[in-house]
């Protein structure tokens, strides 16, 4: 009770979470009672660890437990006692979580019967008396890198530009201005750029601005670039190239963007916004195009 509000905050007790380390070797221990909290013997029976995705419903995994127990004989009064009465342990390696998403799941811990077909008696409850309990895949101690800025197709297309240049003449396709994932570290460091060409002629170039909010493509100021206003990096192929190239550079700058021009065809164009022939809506790329931009700061 909250007497300060006077309001009631109700909470489950005594179900703790249990929570496993993504891509870690975890042992979990299991202590069985009975409804007075009495350790019960588990040892001649077979128990399960069943793990369920929270989400989708879909098992997991199912493991074996191992039990805990051993017998201790006193030899003066020739008595035999159990020891680690209803401990049992369940043992996750790395490999079984280094992929599983991060995230809840249920748990289920259940004892086979002998039964033909096989049979499964519930073998835990909460107060609540629900069979399942709650288990966190958690990746607090395993690195998942920087996110990755990608760029598709599509977004490319709809940012095109024409250049009335008469010595230059054609479309052009700039990206939006990319900024770089933070990080802990004082000095520049290395940019990488995946991109996957489709059958692609023609030339690349990574742009870099120091402004704090640079302008998109079409502004005044648009074209205001690193002091010596010149790309990072430039490929530039007259072959169709089919694949994925990397681009690397390194700086300090605000922000980054991708300017992709096809090579002219033919007939003198780089790009039919209606596709060739006119209203086909096909072959808008005579000299192929940019699939995907994968941006890695």
């Amino acid at each position: 009770m909250d007497l300060d509000q006077n309001e009631r905050i109700y909470k489950i007790m005594y179900q703790r979470k249990i929570k496993i380390q993504k891509g870690f070797k975890d042992t979990v221990q299991i202590q069985f009672k009975n409804s007075d909290q009495k350790p019960v013997e588990i040892g001649t029976g077979t128990y399960f660890f069943d793990m369920i995705d929270s989400a989708g419903r879909e098992l997991v995994f199912s493991k074996q437990l191992v039990s805990q127990e051993y017998t201790s004989t006193n030899t003066v009064t020739n008595t035999v006692s159990i020891v680690n009465k209803g401990i049992a342990n369940v043992t996750f390696e790395a490999t079984e979580t280094i992929n599983l998403v991060a995230g809840d799941y249920k748990l289920l811990i259940k004892r086979q019967n002998n039964d033909s077909p096989v049979s499964y008696t519930p073998a835990y409850s909460n107060t609540y008396y629900d069979i399942t309990g709650e288990i966190e895949i958690a990746q607090d101690g395993f690195p998942i890198g920087y996110p990755i800025q990608t760029i598709d197709m599509e977004q490319l297309e709809a940012s095109k530009e024409y250049d009335r240049d008469p010595s230059n003449m054609g479309y052009f396709f700039t990206s939006e201005w990319l900024r770089p994932v933070e990080r802990p570290t004082t000095g520049a460091t290395t940019s990488t750029a995946k991109i996957t060409l489709a059958s692609f002629k023609g030339t690349i170039e990574v742009q870099a601005t120091l402004d704090n909010t640079p302008s998109p493509a079409g502004h005044a100021n648009a074209q205001t670039f690193n002091p010596t206003n010149t790309p990072l990096t430039t490929y530039t192929t007259s072959s169709v190239t089919h694949g994925t190239i990397d681009l690397s550079w390194t700086g300090e700058f605000t922000a980054v963007r991708f300017k992709i021009r096809p090579a002219p065809s033919t007939l003198g164009s780089n790009y039919f916004p209606t596709g060739y022939p006119v209203g086909s809506k096909t072959n808008k790329f005579p000299s192929g195009f940019v699939d995907q931009i994968q941006y890695i700061s």
